[in-house]
């Protein structure tokens, strides 16, 4: 998979000066949101982008920010690399103090001052022998080595440093194609199952979460009488999901799941594989560890803005805990992929049973 296709969303640079955005999901009114942004759609490769020709970078840094706004009411799953966009009217003049290079996977990386090379270190990178640049730690995949980047790059910025990242892609004819097999159920006409839900909690409550609002079905009094008396109801998710498949016909096999959790908790409702129910807690490993640099990036925020102590070291503690869950989903989500051997009598008896994985401890955290 290309680092591309990893978010939902990934905002990049080609090193002419193009500003790309490329959807690994389907979203609401994106291609409005970003047409309305000036950005100009292009097929490519059987992959849908959008472009901002090169330009001003503050006239880019406007029409990103006005299409990532927008964007984010749909979906946190983000990842900006773009240097096109990289405005404000206080920026130094002369080169970044970081410079990131992709390519052959693995990241390459200049730093120009000490607080830059101090910061890599901080977050692993090791310099190369002749002390020149640094670059990533070995055995790292695409997703590890996209989030290596940006929680660095984030730290730098919140930090008052400046950063380029060059992903190693000419121009946008360069732009690798997509990976991913996108059904037929993922056109823009074709609401999904969660959205349906939504649409049916917004009923009772704009904003409503699915998972909180029921609904019921029952006939009016001049109905006819074979179903007069009748009456059905239950969770609206379970509901949705029942429309969903009389409308549009029952997911792929092979249909990816949602990023977003609340979605991902619609789709509990037909991952009843064994794979499946593996595949999704994996899913939500993998969005505790967005949500674990999420949180690491405001606790630099904290630390930079000096606020009290004690939001950095809650902000410190929830990235650790997080982290330490999606450790330990990954350790028991293979469980799901077998039948259990135990019988399930036995094991309501109290029966010792062997754990699947030890569970990783949580470090202590020094002050």
């Amino acid at each position: 998979m290309s680092l591309l296709e990893i978010p939902d969303v990934f905002v990049g640079s080609t090193d002419d000066g193009h500003t790309f955005v490329v959807l690994n999901r389907r979203i609401r009114d994106a291609d409005r949101l970003l047409t309305g942004a000036g950005f100009l759609p292009r097929e490519h490769l059987h992959r849908r982008l959008y472009l901002l020709p090169p330009g001003t970078a503050q006239d880019a840094h406007e029409r990103v920010g006005v299409a990532m706004y927008a964007l984010l009411a749909h979906t946190h799953d983000l990842v900006d690399l773009s240097w096109t966009t990289r405005w404000s009217p206080d920026q130094p003049a002369g080169g970044p103090d970081l410079r990131f290079q992709f390519g052959d996977g693995t990241v390459a990386v200049t730093a120009s001052t000490t607080a830059a090379r101090l910061l890599l270190e901080q977050h692993g990178f090791v310099p190369t022998p002749d002390g020149a640049s640094y670059r990533t730690r070995d055995g790292l995949d695409e997703r590890q080595l996209l989030g290596a980047v940006t929680a660095a790059v984030a730290h730098a910025y919140a930090h008052g440093l400046s950063a380029r990242v060059h992903l190693g892609i000419p121009t946008p004819a360069d732009i690798p194609a997509s990976t991913r097999r996108l059904s037929a159920s993922t056109s823009s006409d074709t609401p999904t199952v969660h959205e349906l839900a939504r649409a049916l909690a917004d009923q009772l409550h704009p904003g409503a979460a699915p998972r909180d609002v029921t609904v019921s079905f029952g006939a009016r009094r001049q109905a006819p009488v074979e179903y007069r008396s009748r009456g059905r109801g239950g969770p609206v998710t379970v509901y949705a999901q029942a429309l969903h498949a009389a409308l549009y016909g029952l997911p792929t096999p092979d249909e990816s799941l949602p990023t977003a959790l609340d979605a991902l908790l619609q789709a509990t409702h037909t991952a009843t594989a064994p794979e499946q129910k593996t595949a999704v807690l994996r899913q939500v490993a993998e969005q505790l560890r967005n949500a674990a640099e999420i949180i690491q990036r405001y606790q630099y925020r904290a630390q930079w803005d000096r606020f009290p102590t004690d939001v950095a070291e809650q902000l410190a503690t929830a990235h650790d805990q997080a982290r330490q869950i999606a450790q330990a989903l990954d350790c028991v989500a293979p469980a799901f992929s077998h039948q259990p051997t135990t019988p399930r009598a036995q094991a309501a008896h109290g029966s010792a049973t062997t754990p699947v994985a030890s569970l990783p401890a949580l470090a202590p955290r020094h002050r």
